[in-house]
């Protein structure tokens, strides 16, 4: 590289970490800089949780990733690669993106409504040439999604935050397990209290029982059935364990001694239970199986996810912790909960 050509930057979350404990952002480096620059391709939005005091920082998306390489000034590989890990860290794909659940961003912070039509509904009719139309009266249903604030953290103390430079990759290591599982398992298991989403098992409507907590290959079928029953799609269904109850599928036989096993893996490495494709996420209950068409679920991001620090020091600043906050406004709704079949003990 040529001695008058500066180094591409890189987008290092310890650098941001510095920036937010020192205090005024105005002469922050670069890590700031792209949060401004973040606001220019996004919208900014009400920052989350005002009443707490401090800053928030805007943090890098994919979306941003896609945008700085459409530019002409990319200056280089090395610095998009750097943006993609924080954002992959403080936004991860979730199991939801494997299973095909169709996701949705938004800018602004306001609810969204997603229309419903039934399937196996006829939404319309049939006419010829010249015939006078016929008056329809359609019933139009929606499904409301509100954002919930998931606030996932990673606390460190002052020893740690003298080798954050050194310990970047573990750093968003830490972070991408502590946002992955606060979100994911809202998503699935969520209560619907104390802001928590309402997850997918709560708002399903499909059930099936079984007689042990591990179900047998016959019990297994009548759950299938029971999806279909409800007008669900073969060729879109999918099943959502827990890695446990994948492993216990692994035993169960269809007959005793046949070799023919309620699951398997294919030669893509990808688990199947009766041969429909099968995801695993360690957020499920240990005892239950989700069967469900994707296309009945939809996942939502109201704008960019934030960073915010919380320092702690004593008067003789000997003791020192900080705990770096990463904020994401995200929901997931059900449009078609009888298309969600939860099985499990009775």
């Amino acid at each position: 590289m040529p001695a008058d050509v500066a180094p591409p930057p890189i987008y290092r979350f310890a650098n941001l970490i510095r920036d937010l404990e020192k205090g005024p952002l105005e002469d922050g480096g670069y890590e700031l800089r792209l949060g401004q620059i973040g606001q220019n391709f996004t919208p900014p939005i009400e920052r989350p949780g005002a009443m707490m005091g401090g800053t928030f920082v805007q943090l890098p998306t994919r979306q941003l990733c896609r945008s700085i390489a459409a530019t002409e000034s990319t200056g280089s590989n090395l610095t998009i690669a750097s943006i993609e890990r924080v954002a992959e860290a403080v936004r991860p794909e979730l199991v939801f993106g494997r299973l095909g659940i169709p996701t949705r961003t938004l800018k602004g912070q306001g609810p969204i409504s997603f229309p419903v039509i039934q399937p196996a509904a006829v939404n319309g009719g049939w006419s010829r040439e010249g015939a006078p139309g016929t008056e329809r009266q359609p019933t139009v249903k929606s499904v409301e999604s509100a954002p919930k604030i998931a606030i996932s953290w990673v606390q460190f103390s002052r020893q740690l935050m003298q080798q954050a430079e050194a310990l970047e990759t573990d750093l968003l290591q830490e972070l991408t397990a502590a946002t992955e599982g606060l979100i994911e398992s809202g998503f699935i298991a969520g209560r619907g209290v104390e802001n928590e989403p309402h997850g997918l098992l709560l708002q399903a409507t499909g059930a099936a029982s079984y007689g042990a907590t591990v179900p047998t290959y016959q019990e297994l079928v009548a759950q299938l059935k029971t999806y279909t029953a409800a007008h669900g799609t073969l060729r879109r269904a999918r099943w959502l364990v827990h890695s446990d109850m994948a492993t216990d599928l692994l035993n169960v036989e269809k007959v005793a001694s046949t070799g023919r096993f309620a699951a398997d893996i294919d030669q893509n490495d990808q688990l199947r239970i009766l041969g429909i494709r099968a995801e695993i996420s360690d957020y499920m209950p240990t005892d239950k199986i989700l069967l469900l068409d994707p296309l009945a679920v939809r996942t939502t991001w109201w704008g960019d996810p934030y960073a915010h620090l919380n320092l702690w020091t004593d008067l003789m600043d000997v003791r020192y912790e900080a705990r770096l906050l990463v904020w994401n406004s995200c929901d997931v709704a059900v449009k078609h909960p009888q298309l969600l079949v939860v099985g499990g003990a009775a």
